[in-house]
């Protein structure tokens, strides 16, 4: 509900310093039964990569994006850069957020 209240506002356009304003929608039950399988999927997913369409095709090719135009809008945002590793990595380390994990999903 708190992100529907949000939409409205910005759609509203009363806030003057509102650049945008992304929506993650999920479903708590959902989202608390998909945590147990979160460390493996991260440990599966591949680390680096040599370009930024490398990563697009692994996403697809891997079925964490279902297809390719999807998957080039949404993977460069996600990934950066390492000049000292020259490759492309993930921009967060999710393994790092795993204590939070409970607590974006139920309020204590």
């Amino acid at each position: 509900m708190g992100g529907s209240i949000a939409v409205h506002v910005a759609a509203r356009r009363s806030l003057s310093n509102l650049a945008g304003l992304i929506v993650v929608d999920v479903v708590e039950g959902t989202a608390m039964a998909s945590l147990i399988h979160m460390q493996k999927i991260l440990s599966n997913r591949m680390q680096h990569f040599s370009s930024i369409e490398k990563a697009i095709e692994w996403s697809v090719r891997a079925g964490t994006l279902r297809n390719v135009d999807s998957a080039r809008v949404s993977v460069p945002a996600t990934i950066k850069y390492d000049d000292s590793r020259k490759c492309y990595v993930y921009r967060t380390e999710l393994e790092k957020t795993e204590q939070y994990w409970k607590g974006w999903y139920v309020l204590s």
